[in-house]
């Protein structure tokens, strides 16, 4: 598995979502922080090339490495693979993007079209911003548009466009509700 982008690509991605936040305020308010509590269920997985950007030193990261054939990624995927559970509280400014993300994910339809959706997969908890439907009117339209920029760039590295691809289609396999939050 040989990621098209590296460190530098990372950065830029990095820094044009660091700017913004889903809401004007702490999110992790409304839930205590769920995703950030230290637990082995919670965490997420690193994108091809995003493990660049990390030392693996950090002291609020736990890292798991995992095969990618043996957890169910593209078949494109091969070798090892990087989970990262937050120890409580993440450095916001380096947090992955999978976080920076959360909770809209990139979707692709039929025909490939991109969107951000309001992810559908089961967390084990449940998100307040996904299941109150007010509050998704409070969600900022510069980080829709910053990550909506950086998602469209980071489906020009196919292992990513496989990853986003196969998510895509196990939510319609499963008959997802898909709702659609940004993009086409």
């Amino acid at each position: 598995m040989r990621p098209l982008f590296g460190k530098k690509d990372f950065q830029a991605i990095y820094d044009r979502t660091n700017t913004d936040s889903c809401v004007p305020f702490d999110c992790g308010t409304l839930c205590d922080s769920l995703c950030c509590q230290e637990h082995d269920a919670y965490g997420i997985y690193l994108l091809p090339g995003e493990e660049t950007m990390f030392s693996q030193q950090e002291p609020w990261l736990t890292w798991n490495t995992q095969n990618a054939r043996e957890h169910g990624f593209p078949e494109s995927w091969d070798g090892d693979v990087y989970f990262l559970s937050c120890r409580g509280a993440c450095q916001r400014d380096l947090r992955p993007l999978q976080c920076r993300t959360y909770p809209l994910a990139p979707h692709l339809g039929e025909q490939g079209e991109f969107s951000l959706i309001f992810e559908t997969l089961d967390t084990g908890y449940q998100c307040p911003l996904i299941e109150e439907p007010a509050r998704q009117k409070e969600f900022s339209q510069a980080w829709m548009h910053h990550l909506y920029q950086s998602w469209g760039t980071l489906l020009n590295d196919p292992l990513i466009y496989d990853l986003v691809w196969m998510d895509s289609e196990q939510r319609r396999q499963e008959q997802k509700s898909i709702k659609r939050a940004y993009g086409h």
